[in-house]
């Protein structure tokens, strides 16, 4: 069974992006297009990646990771934010709200392919 990977993010155009980047490199996609829909998403999926847009309808990636990180079928699941807030204090809030990367979007999707290769190896 190829591993899954939640992809989240209220922009179609770089939902399907990401995840047809995610599926060239064999994994299983499930999507999510809002902040709560990626918390029901991944509590049933149980993903072992999720690419995380930062800023959402209903519930921001921020609060996202904070929600994931406190169940215990959840907490170790490896996040990426992905935003086009890249500032410096933007990347330091996703840390420590629990993401374990921060891409800035524009994305190269060459680095992206890298990043999912590595985690999921």
């Amino acid at each position: 069974m190829a591993k899954k990977v939640l992809v989240c993010d209220d922009d179609e155009n770089i939902l399907l992006a990401v995840s047809h980047i995610v599926e060239k490199e064999g994994y299983e996609v499930v999507k999510a297009r809002d902040g709560n829909e990626s918390i029901k998403i991944a509590l049933a999926e149980k993903p072992r990646l999720i690419i995380l847009d930062l800023m959402m309808p209903e519930k921001t990636g921020y609060e996202v990771c904070e929600e994931l990180r406190k169940d215990p079928t959840t907490k170790d699941t490896y996040i990426i934010l992905l935003t086009a807030r890249g500032k410096p204090l933007s990347e330091h809030t996703g840390m420590v709200k629990g993401a374990n990367e921060f891409m800035v979007k524009p994305f190269d999707p060459r680095e992206l392919r890298e990043k999912i290769q590595k985690i999921l190896a």
